[in-house]
């Protein structure tokens, strides 16, 4: 018989967690199809985007993954509330000799008491539940609903943190999706940044996700350091970051010229206003326009996105190229490009981070 899992939830957005939790979930009941079910109007939740956004963004996310589709069922419904005991009755009568299989949370398990019809959902259809952080799981609901546990790690992603921009855990078609239509944390983004900045770091950002990828580095990590890296910049002359990245940063690095502050103010946004904990991210913000020795690799491949990407005004598409094929050869010709930019306009950059980062990976200093 035929084995179907119906897969409710808003998918605001969708994102890793819920495509790992489908592919287990499809894996260990043997099914042979999971259908997306996009709820438009959830009881317990007011979603961010508009239905049809979502729509797009879970198109996008599970697109070209076998045995994956999306039902409209609750989208066209005219109905104020669509429960979930309706859509099973529907797909009761659309996949007639299907055995049903309905997909949740353990967050949904504590709540399934509450679902209308809850005992009825379970005679119609096969409840299986798989694990969330945070969740514990009540045995005693668990058995008197007849929920299947699956098997898993517990998956620490959400929308919420995709949302804020704490974390970027979907598909880069998602990612771009969210950020060409101005969803979620772009609002914030446009208060730190002005539109012409904000371009520049888009196009850091995709040119890091692909160098990033290519060369078996996290490329979401990379796209959001690549997104934040500028951050700073618009708030180098307030006073009270001045004097905080004064006290944080120049005791030790005193000589480092003015431009360079823009990178200490930023990791500092990044952590304080967009909550990014990840000290590799905040590391590759905080070199950014300066390097330093011992790059880590998300901090050459922003080094290399910021100096090269594609609305710089110039062809750079040889370094592109090279970063794509090798991050850290591709970063040390960047290096080198960039020495002799800058010391044929004379700039200031003789500074004690930079000397380092020149020393270490060219052999020469400015």
């Amino acid at each position: 018989m035929r084995k179907v899992i119906l897969f409710g939830g808003t998918f605001d957005p969708i994102h890793f967690g819920h495509i790992e939790m489908a592919r287990r979930a499809k894996e260990q009941i043997g099914a042979d199809e999971v259908v997306f079910v996009l709820a438009k109007k959830p009881r317990w939740k007011l979603p961010s985007a508009d239905v049809r956004l979502r729509l797009n963004m879970l198109r996008l996310g599970i697109q070209n993954i076998n045995g994956f589709s999306i039902s409209l069922f609750e989208v066209d419904s005219e109905s104020e509330i669509n429960y979930t005991i309706d859509t099973i009755k529907h797909f009761l009568e659309s996949y007639k000799t299907a055995e049903l299989y309905y997909l949740v949370g353990f967050d949904q398990v504590a709540k399934f008491p509450e679902w209308k019809d809850g005992n009825q959902i379970a005679a119609l259809a096969h409840v299986i539940a798989y694990g969330r952080p945070d969740y514990p799981l009540d045995l005693k609901i668990v058995e008197t609903y007849k929920i299947t546990l699956l098997n898993g790690p517990l998956l620490d992603v959400s929308s919420t943190a995709i949302r804020e921009l704490r974390s970027l855990d979907t598909p880069y078609p998602v990612i771009s999706y969210i950020v060409d239509q101005d969803l979620y944390f772009m609002k914030k983004l446009h208060s730190f940044i002005n539109n012409k900045r904000l371009e520049h770091s888009v196009s850091v950002a995709k040119l890091a996700y692909s160098i990033a990828e290519n060369n078996g580095i996290d490329p979401q990590k990379a796209f959001l350091a690549g997104l934040l890296h500028d951050i700073g910049k618009d708030h180098i002359h307030d006073d009270a970051m001045k004097a905080k990245i004064n006290e944080i940063y120049f005791d030790e690095n005193e000589d480092l010229p003015k431009f360079a502050y823009h990178q200490f103010s930023g990791s500092l946004i990044a952590a304080s206003e967009f909550a990014v904990k990840d000290p590799e991210i905040i590391d590759a913000i905080r070199y950014h326009a300066t390097g330093k020795a011992n790059m880590s690799p998300l901090g050459m491949v922003i080094y290399s996105a910021d100096k090269i990407e594609p609305t710089r005004g110039f062809d750079s598409t040889l370094l592109i190229k090279a970063c794509i094929e090798n991050y850290e050869k591709g970063f040390i010709e960047v290096l080198k490009a960039n020495r002799t930019f800058l010391l044929g306009k004379k700039s200031a950059i003789n500074n004690p981070l930079t000397n380092a980062c020149m020393k270490m990976y060219t052999g020469e200093a400015q």
